[in-house]
């Protein structure tokens, strides 16, 4: 009887191995699904925050040439009006 016993508990213990690795393997394919879910879902998030931010960013990049175009403007009026004050004077 106890021969018996010995040799189902022989049997089943493969069995029960590879059961718990395939549970083991399942758990990890689940917690990988779930963290690449998660960064699929942040990689979505910081697109679609940079697309929102864009009209500020191109408003920001328009105001910044307006004001260099302005200055460069001043910059050679002046000059424009150095060079014929220099004129004037020789």
């Amino acid at each position: 009887m106890a021969a018996l016993i010995v040799a189902i508990l022989i049997l089943l213990t493969p069995a029960f191995c590879v059961y718990a690795l395939k549970a083991s393997k399942k758990a990890e394919l689940a917690k990988w699904k779930r963290q690449h879910a998660k960064s699929v879902v942040l990689r979505e998030e910081r697109i679609k925050a940079y697309w929102d931010a864009e009209p500020a960013r191109q408003a920001a990049k328009e105001k910044a040439d307006a004001e260099h175009k302005a200055q460069m403007l001043r910059l050679l009026d002046k000059n424009i009006a150095e060079m014929k004050r220099k004129r004037e004077q020789s």
